[in-house]
């Protein structure tokens, strides 16, 4: 057989065969041939025996110039290797494309069983546990474990999440002074963990154990403390103070929890839809509810003052969410952010009216929770109302029997701790606040005793 040193110059010359095609061997790479056809296409092929075939067969590489005389060459000689070897190339080809199917459908699968994938499952599938707290759970779970800023592996595959990661989450918590916070996400983050690498569940997602199973409270260094911080007389009144300088939307929520002592996150996502101000009620949903189902919760007057102040200075295009910075298109948000500034801002007012020189432990929105809840009790209001009046749910047999909703009682309370907390701001002779610690002084008798009676 004839070959020819092909070049770019005679495969242009190569003419269409008149009859039939014809073919033309290279004389630089082994079995290489170009087909000249009866139109003129040119097609490079290989012809050898591959896979060890007991005859030879011709093999097409590409069509002349779509495939260049280099590329061509390049593949030949890679073919040829490939048979000297006993393997065929098409056959090689065709693992490799398996491979690169099975990669990307693995790709897929990760995708499927990223953390933030698997976790919003989870959460998903929370509330056919039965669970009282489960809305609440998936709720926390999805506020930490869910946002970038906090947890920026959110799209890392599950079975690659180590206890390092969950840690950083951890400190990010307890730097926010969220110790309590990151005590209790952790506890639900065991449990996810669980559910996630169980045997039912698993699937694709290759995460045999959880990554947090040796991590425990002590090595994390988080305690279980029971919070009892308040606010005194002066916070109280610097507080409302402050909040009324700063206004909507920030200054008029403060105010809410402060006379409503309901949740931060419950009051933040508040909707005028939901609300009756002439009934002085508002029905939270099932689905913002901590106890996991819909509250019917009465309004004090002052609580309906704030909100009815709010409604007559919004535009008319407002959108549906009472607390908003987006003209009511969306809740407020970032209120830990906020915080410090708040904080700050309530301290130095205290402090002009209340020098002490013992600093002031840090107070948290939940702490307006508990100064109302504390604050119920001190205008004598039963214990199990007070517990409902601030969204806690009823406890042991009387949660089965008792299924009075006990609003008139719980407005009641309101009423009589929003005129107290009224009283306290303004100053007003007669209302003190029980945890006014700050006001006893030691002072002796108003008249001495006989000398010869003494002391009692």
């Amino acid at each position: 057989m004839d070959r020819t040193l092909l070049t770019d110059k005679t495969l242009l010359a190569l003419k269409p065969a008149a009859a039939r095609r014809y073919e033309i061997w290279d004389a630089l790479i082994p079995n290489l041939l170009v087909r000249v056809g009866t139109t003129g296409k040119k097609v490079f092929s290989l012809h050898a025996r591959f896979g060890g075939a007991a005859n030879p067969t011709r093999r097409t590489i590409g069509i002349y110039p779509k495939v260049s005389l280099a590329r061509a060459r390049e593949t030949a000689a890679e073919w040829n290797a490939e048979v000297a070897r006993g393997v065929d190339p098409r056959e090689r080809e065709r693992q490799e494309q398996e491979k690169e199917r099975l990669a990307l459908r693995r790709a897929e699968e990760q995708r499927k069983y990223t953390f933030g994938a698997v976790l919003k499952r989870y959460i998903a599938f929370l509330p056919a546990t039965g669970n009282s707290s489960a809305i609440s759970a998936g709720r926390a779970l999805r506020r930490v474990f869910l946002d970038p800023d906090t947890t920026p592996w959110i799209e890392l595959p599950i079975a690659k999440v180590r206890d390092t990661h969950v840690t950083q989450v951890i400190r990010v918590l307890v730097g926010r002074d969220r110790e309590g916070a990151a005590l209790a996400v952790f506890g639900l983050l065991k449990t996810f963990f669980r559910w996630a690498s169980s045997p039912m569940e698993r699937g694709g997602s290759g995460l045999k154990k959880s990554p947090i199973r040796r991590l425990t409270p002590h090595l994390l260094h988080l305690k279980r403390r029971k919070r009892q911080r308040i606010l005194d007389t002066h916070e109280i009144r610097a507080y409302w103070k402050v909040a009324g300088d700063l206004g909507y939307p920030y200054g008029d929520f403060y105010k809410f929890l402060l006379v409503s002592g309901q949740r931060e996150w419950e009051g933040a996502a508040m909707r005028w839809s939901e609300l009756n101000l002439r009934l002085g009620l508002w029905r939270l949903p099932e689905d913002r509810s901590k106890p996991g189902w819909s509250r019917l919760i009465p309004l004090s007057t002052a609580t309906v003052g704030i909100l009815t102040k709010i409604w007559r200075a919004l535009p008319p295009q407002h959108g549906d969410y009472v607390f908003s910075t987006t003209n009511g298109q969306t809740p407020i948000n970032g209120l830990s952010k906020g915080l410090p500034r708040f904080r700050e801002a309530v301290f130095e007012e205290a402090q002009r009216t209340d020098p002490r020189p013992t600093p002031r432990q840090k107070f948290i929105l939940h702490d307006a929770r508990r100064v109302v809840r504390s604050g119920l009790s001190g205008v004598r209001v039963p214990d199990h109302v007070a517990e409902l009046a601030i969204g806690h749910s009823k406890k042991g047999l009387q949660a089965i029997y008792d299924q009075y909703q006990y609003l008139e009682e719980i407005a009641e309370g309101f009423e009589l701790w929003a005129e107290r907390l009224m009283g306290i701001i303004e100053g007003r002779e007669g209302v003190v606040w029980f945890g006014q610690d700050e006001e006893f002084k030691a002072e002796p008798p108003d008249e001495e005793y006989p000398p010869e009676e003494g002391r009692p």
